[in-house]
């Protein structure tokens, strides 16, 4: 085989990190390599996987002309949040029907996304937690809103809300459901589209 970036500084330190990974094995493990390496490889192949499947939504979205029709709708994911296909498929399948729609992203900052609320002032926004602490994490957001004319609609949705659902009642503003049909359903009954 071939090493891949051959002569190219990319490859300096593949070589020292499997002889390293051989020498700690050799000495102190008690378990095949290949079992011990088995998880991270999982990860790898799905990161690959999810890379791929991202970019593609990524390209129908940009894609999909931008429509003047109705009120802006902002989707992302909250703060520590960084699995965004959810989202991402939101905002294709509101663009899909013709709705004016910004795909903020993972991780957003809180503050910023203030900010930006402040300056476009969307009609909605939409953001997803998937896990525990990025759902924490946008209690009492929809309150920092209230002062904002006209007030946008904050809807929140993912994985976190479903899997726990005490987490709904946590987090003030429009729970939009449990599937991607029920936050389409849900964003037309807010909108009244």
């Amino acid at each position: 085989t071939v090493m891949p970036f051959r002569h190219d500084i990319r490859s300096v330190t593949v070589p020292g990190c499997v002889d390293g990974w051989t020498a700690l094995h050799d000495r102190f493990a008690s378990l095949p390599l290949v079992t011990l390496l088995a998880p991270a490889i999982r990860i790898a192949d799905e990161h690959f996987t999810s890379t791929y499947i991202r970019g593609q939504l990524l390209a129908w979205f940009q894609a999909e002309p931008d429509s003047r029709r109705g009120g802006r709708i902002l989707a992302g994911c909250g703060p520590m949040e960084f699995h965004d296909i959810g989202s991402l498929m939101l905002a294709l399948l509101l663009r899909r029907r013709r709705r004016r729609v910004e795909f903020l992203g993972q991780d957003l900052d809180l503050d910023d996304l203030r900010a930006y609320i402040h300056e476009i002032r969307p009609a909605l926004v939409c953001l997803s937690a998937n896990a525990g602490p990025a759902a924490r994490r946008l209690i009492g957001f929809d309150q920092t809103l209230e002062h904002f004319r006209p007030r946008p609609i904050f809807g929140f949705g993912g994985r976190a809300f479903n899997q726990i659902p005490s987490f709904r009642k946590t987090v003030s503003g429009e729970f939009l459901g449990e599937t991607l049909a029920g936050a389409m359903t849900r964003i037309q009954d807010l909108l009244y589209l």
